[in-house]
């Protein structure tokens, strides 16, 4: 081969290799969402807030079950998440913020199913949200206790989809409440639970006539005397499977009962702790002078939480009454926020692609 010949050859050799996208790159072009499948539905922790940016890659499953918000209809783009909570709670669902690129339009259509089910052959719908009122698809759903719940997130639209398109699926706890660790005492106290200092006969009362419990068979029990300076403190953070936001409400209570004689000094305070720097938030509930009582009484207080970067929720108990007897049980929380709101009025159009 000439030397003219050789030259041309190499250069058209490496513009070819320049211009030709590699193995990988086309692999990476064509990958769906790690969540376009029932089997590879993503878990998600209530509160965040999950963005899909190549939902074009995104398919309809063999099998997918249909949306039916009033019609039966294909979720096409589509992906799915899951959850599962231990308690019950009131949860808000919303894909704002979610735009699409076809080849003729822009659009915010979007609509979601909520299922539960083993299999995606065997799914029940429990919930749809199609996007009416709004011009995105938003729903308040009631999840129970112990139940795995899956969501199909999608487009009523067949159409070719541009690059640059995004589905958003936001989460925001509503209503919850949660369990605190051996809340009604009903166990031994353990170093991951209840901490009791200075206790002098303070404990336990199981099945005990003279100082029953509220509900269950034990209850703790301060026992007035000379020199009673006792503390009773449990304090963890808030389930890992939410999370909170500023502004929200976290209700603390507890179950009270005096018995015996009027109490001295004694105090119920609730604190909830921050992990960056905010002060701590905290109520007081000043029992000094409380005279006995035939029954539990219920006592709360309402917290506004000042950041939603919160590390602890605080159950404390200081009790320095030289007389009476002071029984605890009951101790829970609640946790209370604002759906997401929006300006009412007509969205704008997304950004020119």
């Amino acid at each position: 081969m000439d030397r003219q010949r050789f030259t041309f050859v190499f250069i058209l050799l490496a513009f070819v290799s320049l211009i030709a996208p590699s193995a990988g790159a086309q692999d990476t072009a064509r990958a769906a969402p790690s969540n376009d499948s029932f089997a590879g539905a993503k878990p998600i922790i209530i509160g965040k807030e999950y963005t899909v940016s190549n939902i074009l890659e995104a398919t309809v499953e063999g099998g997918q079950p249909l949306a039916n918000c009033g019609i039966g209809t294909t979720l096409y783009y589509s992906v799915w998440y899951t959850f599962t909570l231990p308690t019950s709670a009131t949860i808000f669902f919303s894909t704002a913020g979610s735009f699409f690129y076809y080849s003729s339009a822009t659009s915010y259509d979007t609509r979601f199913a909520i299922y539960t089910g083993a299999s995606l052959g065997a799914l029940t719908q429990s919930a749809c949200a199609d996007d009416v009122p709004t011009q995105y698809a938003e729903t308040t759903f009631a999840a129970q206790a112990n139940t795995t719940y899956y969501l199909l997130v999608g487009t009523n639209l067949n159409e070719t989809m541009l690059p640059g398109s995004t589905l958003i699926l936001k989460s925001r706890m509503i209503v919850h409440s949660f369990d605190l660790p051996n809340y009604g005492f009903e166990t031994a106290l353990a170093g991951n639970d209840w901490k009791v200092t200075n206790a002098t006969g303070d404990d336990r009362q199981c099945s005990n006539g003279s100082f029953p419990a509220y509900i269950g068979t034990c209850a703790f029990g301060f026992q007035g005397g000379p020199g009673e300076n006792s503390r009773l403190k449990l304090s963890k953070p808030l389930p890992s499977y939410f999370l909170p936001r500023k502004g929200a409400i976290l209700t603390l209570y507890f179950y009270y009962r005096v018995m015996g004689a009027p109490l001295g000094n004694a105090k119920i305070k609730f604190k909830v702790s921050y992990s960056d720097g905010t002060p701590t938030s905290s109520a007081i509930v000043n029992l000094t002078g409380t005279s006995p009582m035939g029954i539990y009484q219920y006592v709360s207080r309402n917290i506004m939480l000042a950041s939603k970067a919160v590390a602890k929720v605080q159950h404390q108990v200081d009790f320095k009454s030289a007389a009476g007897v002071l029984m605890l049980d009951e101790a829970k929380a609640y946790y209370y926020a604002a759906p997401i709101t929006r300006s009412a009025g007509p969205l704008s159009a997304p950004a020119a692609k």
